[in-house]
């Protein structure tokens, strides 16, 4: 394989920094990816209604349903194991990560049809694309329902959150919102294709060294509008997701999606615990160097 470059060193000192950025930086467009779908109307009207209002960029939509590969290809290659919904989305961030491949896309920032994103979202991803490493990966939501450690070592400020590095990979599980380098997506494209993992199983693709780094904004910069997961979770019979959908158009029901997933993403953020030391993870992953040749 191609040498991607060297290895990223230390993050910095322990104390946390400011990251906003000048006039310069601020007017540079970036790459975006878009995981939506048609298929899913109300996820597709809410997320290009709301990046219209939250972004200048033009976004490029990479949205694959599931059932519709399952039905149109019965013998494709995937872990047998993965629902519909979980194969989708791991071919929707496939899609984008080719395209990366294809086009020499440097880094780029990909969103879900269900994020919402604070109003000066596009200055947030500029700042957090201008502290990409070689191979990283870095979440703009990342709740968790346990504690876990993150290291505030070298941390940036950007708003109201730090860019913190997890003590352990198992800590970075959303694809919500994230800004991904060209040797991270090259990695994962190429470790999971055929779909062996969901697309937010970053643990694994550092274990196999498809990742480098990975970071994440504390507290989450992006949150999660009113909709219920498409992913499924539970093998669910076709006349429960009919009256499942029904009622996620219930103007009460979605007050109460709403409420339910503000409630899940500030508890998770309070199971954020930032320590002072750093992280095991800032050296960068022997597996991944070993990978693309950099040791």
């Amino acid at each position: 394989m191609a040498r991607l470059g060297s290895a990223p060193g230390d993050a910095g000192g322990p104390e946390a920094s400011d990251a906003s950025g000048g006039q310069t930086e601020m007017s540079v467009s970036f790459a975006l990816f878009v995981v939506a779908h048609p298929a899913f109307r109300q996820r597709y009207d809410h997320i290009t209604r709301h990046l219209a209002a939250r972004s200048k960029q033009t976004p490029r939509l990479v949205g694959i349903v599931g059932r519709d590969v399952l039905a149109a290809t019965p013998d494709l290659p995937h872990r047998a194991s993965l629902l519909p919904g979980e194969l989708g989305c791991a071919l929707s961030h496939l899609a984008a990560y080719r395209i990366m491949v294809a086009d020499s896309i440097p880094q780029a920032v990909v969103i879900e049809d269900d994020a919402a994103l604070p109003e000066d979202f596009d200055d947030l991803a500029r700042g957090v694309l201008s502290e990409l490493r070689p191979g990283e990966v870095i979440s703009f939501h990342s709740p968790n329902q346990q504690q876990n450690l993150y290291s505030a070592h070298g941390a940036r400020r950007f708003g109201q959150s730090l860019l913190v590095a997890p003590m352990k990979a198992q800590s970075v599980r959303s694809t919500l919102c994230y800004a991904i380098d060209l040797g991270a997506a090259r990695g994962i494209l190429g470790g999971n294709d055929p779909v062996e993992f969901c697309a937010d199983d970053f643990a694994a693709f550092h274990a196999r060294g498809l990742v480098n780094h990975l970071r994440v904004l504390s507290p989450s910069a992006v949150d999660l509008a009113p909709f219920e997961s498409l992913i499924g979770y539970r093998h669910t019979s076709p006349v429960m997701e009919h009256v499942a959908r029904l009622l996620n158009r219930t103007p009460g029901v979605r007050e109460i999606l709403r409420r339910r997933r503000h409630h899940l993403r500030m508890s998770g953020d309070r199971n954020h615990v930032i320590v002072p030391d750093p992280s095991p993870l800032m050296a960068g992953n022997p597996a991944y160097k070993e990978l693309w040749g950099l040791n």
